[in-house]
This record gives C-alpha cells, sequence and structure tokens, in this order.
C-alpha cells in the first residue's frame, strides 16, 4: 500500500498552485456574442463577412431572416444560403445561437406567415440543415415568429400553438439542438403540455430585456400574482409569476440548462452591483456585446471591488470572465484516511454550470514524457456556481508507476467529449492543463 502525506509517509506531495487570475479563460459556449444578420433570400458576401467577426468571442448570433417566404416554402437557393452560413461559422470556430425569423422591424404580425402549418413547414425544411451542423449550433433562440424572432407580438403564441411549434422544430432538428424560448412562463407552459425536451436539458431561456425594468419588459408579472404557493396548481404554474419568484425559479432551472440574453436600457436596475448579483441568481451563460452600449460602457466605467471582483480592470471585464462557468483549482493534498488518495477541489467561480459532458483526467510526467493519463470519475455539469466539487484519485491509479529518488509533475486537464475542446482552469499560468505539483518517493 502507498503511504502519503504531506511531510509523513514515503510519498510526498508539493502543490504548486497559484491563484485566480483576472482574466477571461477563454473557454468555449459562453461568453460575449455579436450579432450577423442575414436574409436568406439574398446572397452572402463570404470575403466582407470574414472582416466582420469579433476578436474574442467564441459565440455569435446568426439572424437568418425567412419573411420573404411567408407565402411559399424555403427554396433550394435559401437552404444552400443557410447551410453556407452555418459551415461557415463553424469553419471560423465559432459557435452559433441561431435565430429564424420572419421580422426584423418589430412588424412579426404583417411579416409571418397567415397560417401555423406553414411555419411548421419552414421548421422542417431548416431543420434538416440545422442538424447537419448540430454540433456547432450552441442554442436555437425563439419559434421563428414575433417581433424581431423574440416570441412576442405573434398570432401563433397561444400556449397549444406554441407547444406544435416547439415540438415541431425538436423533431425537424432530430433533437440534436437545445432550443430556448423567451419567458420562464413560456417553458413553464412547454414542460405542463409534455414537450419531449422539456424535463431533459433541450429547451433553456433567453431574455432580450434583461434589468430594462422591475418586470424585464413584460418578462415577469407586474405584482405578486397569487398569494399561495407557486406552483401548487397547473393553472398556476403556467401563469407568469413576479420577478423574484422568476428568478427563484431561473436559479433552479438554468443549472441544466442555458440562459442569456441582452441588458437594455440604462438605470440603476442595471448598475454593475445590481447586474452581478442578477446574474448569478439566473445563471447567465451569454449576453450581447453590441447592445445595450449605454449599460456596457457603465460597467466599463464601473469598479467592481465591491463585488468579490478587487483587482479586475473594471465590472465589464469581471462580468464577461464570469458568464457561463469558471473553474478554480483551491487546492490539491494528499490525504490519508479510510482510504489514501490525491484529493483535488475546484470551485466554480462563474455564473452558471457547464452543460455539455467533459473528460476530467489527471496526468503525471516524467521531466516533459507523460507516464500516465488517469480519467477521474466526475460529472462537471453538477459543478454548480459559488461550490465547491471534490475529485480523489486512489492511490492504486498511481501504483506501479513511480520510482524512488523521482519528481514527477502532476497535471489536471478537462476536455469536451463531443469535439476533444480544451476546457482550461481559471487559475493564473494555467493553459491546456494546470499543474498541480509535484509528487515524489522518500528513499
Amino acid at each position: 500500500m502507498f503511504s502519503f502525506g504531506k511531510s509523513k509517509g514515503r510519498y510526498i506531495f508539493t502543490e504548486a498552485l497559484r491563484p485566480e487570475s483576472k482574466e477571461d479563460d477563454g473557454n468555449p459556449s459562453k461568453g460575449w456574442y455579436g450579432i450577423y444578420p442575414f436574409a436568406l433570400n439574398e446572397p452572402v458576401d463570404f470575403d466582407a463577412l470574414k472582416w466582420s467577426l469579433r476578436q474574442n468571442e467564441r459565440l455569435a448570433m446568426v439572424q437568418a431572416d425567412i419573411g420573404a417566404y411567408k407565402d411559399r416554402e424555403l427554396d433550394d437557393d435559401a437552404l444552400d444560403r443557410l447551410d453556407g452560413i452555418l459551415g461557415w461559422f463553424a469553419d471560423n470556430g465559432m459557435e452559433i445561437i441561431l435565430r429564424i425569423m420572419y421580422d426584423r422591424k418589430g412588424r412579426g404580425m404583417e411579416r409571418e406567415p397567415s397560417g401555423l402549418g406553414m411555419v411548421q413547414r419552414h421548421m422542417e425544411q431548416a431543420g434538416a440543415v440545422i442538424s447537419d451542423h448540430a454540433d456547432s449550433i450552441f442554442v436555437i433562440q425563439g419559434l421563428f415568429v414575433g417581433n424581431w424572432g423574440e416570441m412576442h407580438g405573434s398570432k401563433f403564441l397561444s400556449d397549444d400553438k406554441m407547444c406544435i411549434l416547439a415540438q415541431t422544430l425538436l423533431a425537424a432538428t432530430s433533437y440534436k439542438c437545445r432550443i430556448a424560448v423567451r419567458k420562464p412562463q413560456q417553458w413553464r407552459v412547454l414542460n405542463a403540455g409534455g414537450i419531449c425536451g422539456a424535463d431533459s436539458g433541450e429547451i433553456g431561456l433567453y431574455n432580450d430585456g434583461i434589468l430594462a425594468s422591475d418586470t424585464d419588459m413584460g418578462t415577469y408579472a407586474e405584482t405578486f400574482v397569487d398569494a399561495g404557493q407557486y406552483g401548487a396548481s397547473e393553472e398556476m404554474w403556467m401563469k407568469p409569476w413576479e420577478k423574484r419568484k422568476e428568478l427563484e425559479f431561473q436559479k433552479s432551472l438554468c443549472r441544466n440548462v442555458p440562459n442569456g440574453g441582452e441588458v437594455v436600457c440604462d438605470s440603476t436596475l442595471n448598475d454593475f452591483n445590481n447586474a452581478a448579483e442578477t446574474f448569478k441568481e439566473m445563471h447567465i451563460t451569454y449576453l450581447n456585446s453590441q447592445y445595450d452600449m449605454q449599460v456596457l460602457e457603465k460597467w466599463k466605467r464601473s469598479s467592481c471591488d465591491g463585488s468579490g471582483g478587487k483587482g479586475w480592470k473594471n465590472g465589464y471585464e469581471w462580468i464577461g470572465a464570469h458568464l457561463g462557468y469558471r473553474y478554480v483549482v483551491k487546492s490539491a493534498e494528499i490525504l490519508q484516511k479510510d482510504r489514501i488518495k490525491l484529493q483535488i477541489i475546484v470551485e466554480n467561480t462563474g455564473f452558471s454550470n457547464i452543460y455539455e459532458d467533459v473528460r476530467i483526467f489527471l496526468e503525471i510526467y516524467d521531466n516533459k514524457d507523460l507516464l500516465k493519463r488517469i480519467d477521474i470519475d466526475s460529472d462537471a455539469r453538477s459543478w454548480n456556481p459559488a461550490e465547491d466539487a471534490v475529485m480523489c484519485v486512489q492511490d492504486a491509479d498511481l501504483a506501479g508507476i513511480l520510482e524512488k529518488d523521482k519528481v514527477y509533475g502532476v497535471f489536471l486537464g478537462m476536455r469536451r467529449k463531443k469535439d476533444g475542446c480544451v476546457i482550461r482552469f481559471a487559475n493564473e499560468g494555467a493553459s491546456d492543463t494546470i499543474r498541480l505539483g509535484e509528487i515524489r518517493i522518500r528513499s
């Protein structure tokens, strides 16, 4: 048996961890996004598009306007353009927030089809293309309808029609893509309607009126709706709730599905400290970097010392770095209790969880040579914000690879399972893996 200990036993571990950095970790599926609008009845200039990509952003909102097809099916040119657009962003290393819409001027009623069947047909046509690019699509926002495609101002948003459209879109994309709806109340309607995916992480939220008013521009009810317990009846479950209760709802739901959107209308509601606390409750994963510039510029002028951000350049930088998940290794040490093990503690300092399955592993190096890679049994999707995750590597995993009088480097790494993309830790000096320290055997 091994006999581990910091200063006792045959095996000695020396920790080499550095503190949390004051920079964005550069990880995928989170952060700021820019908007890239297209009309699918018009040619796309990909050469010009190349110069419009925003530096240091890993998400792109692709807005595909199909208003010209309100009375007819999408033609081959439209579908080819959609395929080319989605492929181009993927080829340029961007994950896509996709919004297909009939309207870009706030006149959804005029621009969308006259009947539900045509919307469904467009979903079926586009869905075949979208599913081919599912690996590069982070989320599909909305159900094609409403002003700006935002799921308000439409004749197709009654409870029954919304359920039909959500089910059509999920099926059209072969359940490969996550979708998002505009309000928590709409999510609850889909959940009550038995929509496949509502309870399995396939339906999230977005909010294009974050902190604009006490109701987030109609996202929540204006007043306390009922003196009884929220969710106590199906009728209550499917109504909009007042903001305090809706934030509690999102705090639970959005540990499992992403939430993002836009912060609009400069006011005290979206001052830095208020925004930071609200984002923690909403578990915000992504935000528009182009709108509302008055709010964003206010954050750039804000100090963040009062919100746990001491040492950061400004509030904008702090918020951007904490969108989504953010993992900091707090400690690594050898324990000798019931079983001998290397214990690693990681804190998620971000606003939300990660929503993709990842591989977590330990690497043992002899100088520059990798001796062994050990998979660690832990699901990072359960690493909740502001909580510690404890991982252990047992002595049996290290047996037979270490020699006396040698010092070995110990590193921790994470990779996204679907594509091998690196998930970096936010400690200073971390790269594709993080150096935990050194282990050696006493003579």
